[in-house]
């Protein structure tokens, strides 16, 4: 058993910051250092790697990405937030895009 790999999944010293999109800088690309699909609370979440944090993707998106969730690595692609969309629900929905960096 290689507890090696156990531990240093379990152990929270090795877990990044989680960021919300909506906390990052208008207009500021952010590298995607990796990218990759997991189960949430909420059901299956893109997840990306930007160096020294991590970002859910919103749901709304997860289906679209699921194709190209793979080349979203190597810091060859930014997330770059647009700020806040209001919509005339409740809150309104974070606006982003990805581009290549």
């Amino acid at each position: 058993m290689d507890l090696a790999k156990i531990n240093a999944t379990s152990s929270i010293a090795t877990r990044k910051a989680v960021r919300k999109l909506k906390d990052l800088r208008v207009g500021t690309p952010f590298a995607i250092h990796s990218a990759k699909v997991v189960n949430s609370k909420f059901g299956e979440a893109a997840l990306l790697d930007l160096g020294p944090d991590v970002l859910f993707l919103p749901q709304r998106v997860t289906e679209v990405y699921l194709p190209a969730i793979n080349e979203l690595c190597d810091g060859k692609y930014a997330i770059i937030f647009q700020g806040e969309v209001d919509i005339g629900k409740s809150r309104p929905l974070a606006s982003f895009r990805i581009e290549e960096h």
